[in-house]
């Protein structure tokens, strides 16, 4: 609890400005007028409040912020209108189903905060509210706006998303000052051709509603300068698109725009400050040739907005055949993602990108790389999965910042000799091209942890084809960090683990009759569950039809068969050949030492790690570049995801661990 006080010199009493009894388990609170007849502020968020006392209103004259957030309350006493000082009321995250029709009178109101509640509908007097600046409606039940709506001469600020709303009132024009619109996750169907006619708009939200059409007329489209029209069913776009000169981000994603979409004027008028644009998902084929005027774009999308195990079945992408031929003035680019289109080439001043951070091309059509694509010097990650590419750039090694590359399901027959100058790579996916020898160039990429050779035309059996996925690290928590000062305490299923492991650790758990199957601590397999668990670093097993060349015994292709279409092993740097048996030392399987075999059989699953029943669900793998929707949100060292060439569920069960090996250790410390 805080009190805030001072004293009255005139009267010699004590005056309450602000009495905080915000998370104090309360469950009912009661009025005392000798104290809270002067107090300006009061904070009773996250508590047990069901009720309000009915004379709260007459009591609490001097009142000026109400704070309510985080209760239980049903409805609001009548009383409250009383409040004729009444600032910033607050109610969010209850239960309220109705508003009082006294809530008009407060005339001074200007903040008014109703997220997360039931209401399905706002009294018709609620236009009354002239002072109301800011209101925020989100996430409850309603499905229009009174009428009265448009009277409400001050609001700048509109938060309605996620309701049910099908329309706007016929007077929602009149909201001269909004600037902020907010009508996103709702039913909207159309919109009031009187939206057109607000002036002051600069940040409008849409998405997720059923739009088929836009206004024709913007008058507030020289001041917007954000525009957000994601999952609605548009399929052509007004003219006034390409007269926005303040405009800075812009989301077209998930729609039905077909053909070439945006006009010529796009890029002349929006060349100044847009740094945003996201197209994905949608039929586009052509891209105007004004695009490489937008000099200040920082994040580009044009690829799919699924993820990437389901776009084995339809395409979801656009229909992209060429980027411009000014393409290489985008400068500033970091973000590319043009997945899943029809690119066959890309401009020979495609290496101008000199920001490009990450780029995804994967799913297209390219036989080949640029000889400028060498200069992007500060690429991190670049997923060229699933083309035609048959032979990369000769100094490809001159991306030496890369950190994750994929070139699986591709052409490649060799790699370029300079492709031992990237020291810094830690993922490479050469799954399903056509290499005929081991690249010794992979001797130099000490900081490799994730290889998968796979599905190539080696001269050798397939589990021999050295594949490795290395253990996660990561950095220890400061030593100041403890569970009573950082959130990040053990966690049940890693508490479990640590048991589990410990009463285990001395005896194998099963032995296997099989001489051909290697003995397995249960210990490996739950290591094994929790590094597929956070690296999601997944074989490609029946990913491909193509069989790799070289002869096997029907004793090796029997092992592959029950232990997936290739062995994986998890070492670290420290590990020896100690834990195994000497047909496996001499199997020529690894060139580099390794721990403990995983095996990801699923018959083993049951027997040792029936404690861990809770865990047993598919894990659901989404594509690697989810959550880097902002600009300048790029983070290089995201999970590693599969592409859904080499996909698989785990088997039954999977630990869904979110953190890394050894974040825990000394979390308690």
């Amino acid at each position: 609890m805080m009190e805030d006080e001072h004293r009255d010199q005139q009267n010699g009493r004590t005056i309450c400005q602000t009495l905080d009894l915000s998370s104090t388990n309360l469950a009912a609170f009661s009025v005392s007028k000798a104290n809270l007849e002067t107090c300006s502020n009061l904070i009773l968020d996250y508590n047990d409040l069901s009720v309000l006392p009915e004379d709260v209103g007459g009591v609490l004259q001097g009142l000026r912020v109400l704070s309510l957030t985080g209760n239980q309350l049903e409805k609001l006493p009548t009383s409250l209108g009383k409040l004729e000082n009444l600032k910033e009321l607050s109610v969010s995250e209850n239960s309220l189903t109705s508003l009082p029709k006294s809530l008009a009178t407060l005339s001074s109101l200007t903040v008014l905060k109703l997220v997360g509640n039931k209401l399905k509908e706002l009294p018709e007097e609620f236009g009354a509210l002239k002072s109301l600046r800011r209101l925020e409606l989100d996430e409850n039940r309603l499905t229009a706006l009174p009428e009265s709506f448009g009277l409400l001469e001050s609001l700048e600020v509109l938060e309605a998303g996620d309701n049910s709303l099908e329309a706007l009132p016929s007077n929602f024009g009149l909201l001269k000052c909004l600037e902020i619109l907010n009508l996103s996750s709702n039913r909207l169907a159309t919109l009031s051709a009187t939206l057109g006619s607000l002036p002051s708009l600069r940040w409008v939200d849409l998405s997720g509603n059923k739009l088929t059409e836009l206004v024709d007329n913007l008058d507030s489209c020289r001041c917007l300068e954000k525009l957000f029209l994601t999952g609605n069913r548009l399929s052509t776009l007004p003219d006034w698109i390409g007269k926005l000169p303040k405009l800075q981000e812009i989301s077209l994603r998930d729609n039905q725009l077909k053909h070439k979409p945006l006009p010529e004027s796009f890029g002349e008028s929006s060349q100044e400050g847009l740094t945003y644009l996201d197209m994905s998902g949608n039929f586009i084929t052509e891209l105007p040739s004004t695009l490489g005027l937008l000099t200040r774009l920082d994040f580009l999308h044009l690829g799919s907005v699924i993820g990437v195990l389901e776009r084995q079945n339809f395409q979801n992408g656009n229909w992209i055949e060429r980027l411009p031929d000014n393409f290489g003035n985008l400068t500033l680019l970091r973000e590319l993602r043009a997945e899943e289109n029809q690119l066959s080439s890309l401009p020979e001043n495609f290496g101008e990108l000199v920001s490009l951070e990450l780029l995804d091309l994967g799913q297209n059509m390219l036989r080949s790389l640029p000889d400028s694509f060498v200069k992007l010097k500060k690429l991190r990650v670049c997923l060229l999965s699933k083309n035609n590419i048959e032979v990369l750039p000769e100094e490809f090694g001159n991306l030496d910042g890369l950190l994750d590359l994929r070139l699986d399901s591709n052409r490649l027959t060799a790699l370029p000799d300079s492709f031992n100058r990237l020291t810094n790579l830690e993922t490479l996916d050469l799954f399903d091209n056509h290499l005929t020898e081991l690249p010794k160039v992979l001797n130099y990429l000490d900081k490799l942890q994730r290889l998968d050779l796979d599905e190539n035309d080696f001269d050798m059996p397939a589990i021999s084809v050295p594949n490795f996925t290395k253990p996660n690290r990561y950095p220890s928590a400061g030593k100041s960090l403890t569970s009573k000062n950082w959130r990040t305490k053990i966690r049940p299923d890693e508490l479990l683990c640590s048991q589990k492991t410990t009463e285990v650790e001395e005896s194998e758990v099963r032995k296997d009759t099989d001489e051909q199957t290697p003995k397995i601590k249960w210990t490996s397999v739950l290591a094994q569950a929790l590094r597929k668990g956070t690296s999601m670093w997944q074989s490609h097993e029946g990913a491909s039809t193509r069989k790799s060349s070289g002869s096997e015994s029907p004793e090796e292709s029997n092992s592959r068969q029950s232990h997936g279409s290739r062995a994986t092993y998890s070492y670290s740097d420290d590990d020896d050949l100690a834990d195994l048996d000497d047909d496996q030392q001499s199997d020529g399987a690894l060139s580099q030492p390794t721990g403990e075999m995983m095996v990801t059989s699923e018959e083993n699953w049951d027997e040792e790690l029936e404690d861990v029943s809770c865990y047993e669900h598919d894990r659901i793998y989404q594509h690697p570049l989810n959550g880097l929707h902002k600009p300048g949100s790029l983070d290089p060292s995201f999970a590693f995801t599969p592409s859904d060439g080499h996909a698989m569920n785990l088997p039954s069960p999977c630990i869904n661990a979110d953190a890394e090996e050894g974040q825990f250790d000394d979390a308690d410390e």
